[in-house]
């Protein structure tokens, strides 16, 4: 019993140290321990509809390969954050397998009509199409043979292909995928009357417009300041053609741009009227150089001569020497222009051709200076005696 007593002394010594007290004592208040400072767990985000933009037009692309305009994109960003799914693509395609809410939202775009006439014929020729459509290129062969067997197995459906192959998208597309994101922002973006939400919501032909500008969109650096513009442009001439107090079009022609041509220092668009397609228009870097003077494109050659969209070398060539004296070959045919009439025409002084009744004037934009390149793109307009309008066409360098 002694031995307990002298524990208990013991125990009741160490409570006292810690400032421990019996209920009823009237020993000093307990002293209180010092603490550390309290860290709130993290606050749960507050999504907003607009944190979906990004998701539905990535989304967009994989299913529809167009830009969502206005009121579609507001319609599903919130539709998606009411059923809060996941806003990365790469979250977005699994919760497909688990989340009813994301099925639906996949299936809806996957079995609509525009996206079941982009995607036909086998799940190879499937495959091709999705690749294309969304990294304007074809599968490798590990990706053919990859996405191949799931298609094949039935381990993987084509409503959630696109999402997923565009979740798993290799490092190397990274850039053309911004781009063409920033896009679809831009495009949606210049949609911004009344008027325009109309008109790109209900045209059977609207979808198209921004299709076909997303296809046509390069790797180039994720800064480009054409894509901004060349959207703008795009939304822009489909209005134009669109709107109801103009002349009717003639058979055979596609409302709006039909056809680009990035080049590093400006974008050539095209039209198709009455079936042929034809340079229309073109837009420069807003920050790129105007050349006014030959003398600035002496000892440069343009090699490809577009009269469309289409990227390959054409017969016409135009060289200038180092006083900035050009010479146009193609055809069998060799025309000499001297400096001082080449620097009228990039100053909007035509040259004349009298023989074929024609007046030849030039735009010639190239780079910012900070790239410290010639890299140029020479735009010609003919004005013809005696036909409306003018012919474009453009030269480009490698």
């Amino acid at each position: 019993m002694k031995a307990y007593s002298l524990l208990g002394l013991a125990i009741l010594s160490l409570i006292s140290a810690c400032g421990g007290s019996s209920s009823g004592g009237s020993g000093a208040p307990a002293a209180s321990l010092p603490t550390g400072p309290v860290t709130p767990p993290p606050a749960t985000p507050v999504l907003a509809d607009s944190d979906y933009y990004d998701q539905v037009q990535q989304v967009h692309l994989a299913y529809l390969g167009a830009a969502a305009d206005p009121v579609t994109l507001n319609f599903w960003a919130g539709k998606n954050k009411a059923a809060k799914l996941p806003i990365k693509i790469s979250d977005l395609a699994i919760a497909y397998n688990t989340n009813a809410n994301a099925k639906a939202y996949i299936d809806a775009l996957a079995n609509s009509k525009e996206s079941q006439e982009i995607y036909r014929g086998s799940n190879e020729v499937f495959l091709n199409i999705l690749f294309k459509t969304i990294f304007s290129r074809a599968p490798s062969a590990t990706e053919k043979t990859q996405w191949l067997n799931q298609l094949d197995s039935g381990k993987l459906t084509r409503q959630q292909a696109p999402v997923l192959i565009l979740g798993n998208a290799p490092a190397s597309d990274a850039i053309l995928l911004k781009n063409k994101l920033v896009t679809s922002r831009e495009f949606s973006a210049a949609i911004n009357t009344t008027e325009l939400k109309a008109l790109f919501t209900s045209a059977p032909d609207a979808q198209a417009v921004s299709r076909t500008l997303l296809a046509a969109i390069p790797a180039v650096p994720a800064d480009n300041e054409l894509l901004p513009s060349v959207a703008k442009a795009a939304v822009k001439r489909f209005a134009q053609d669109a709107d109801p107090t103009t002349v009717p079009l003639p058979a055979g022609t596609i409302r709006g741009y039909s056809g680009y041509l990035f080049r590093r220092s400006a974008a050539i668009m095209c039209s198709t009227i009455q079936g042929q397609s034809r340079v229309a228009d073109f837009q420069p870097l807003l920050n790129g150089q105007r050349k006014m003077k030959a003398s600035d494109l002496a000892l440069q050659e343009f090699q490809y001569h577009h009269t469309d969209c289409s990227d390959s070398a054409g017969i016409w060539r135009i060289s200038f020497d180092a006083a900035g004296n050009a010479t146009v070959t193609g055809s069998g045919v060799k025309l000499n222009y001297t400096a001082a009439e080449m620097t009228g025409a990039l100053n909007g002084t035509p040259i004349e051709d009298a023989v074929n009744k024609k007046k030849i004037s030039f735009s010639a934009y190239g780079l910012p200076a900070s790239f410290n390149s010639t890299n140029t793109v020479l735009v010609q307009k003919v004005v013809v005696a005696g036909t409306p309008g003018e012919s474009v066409t453009a030269f480009s360098q490698p």
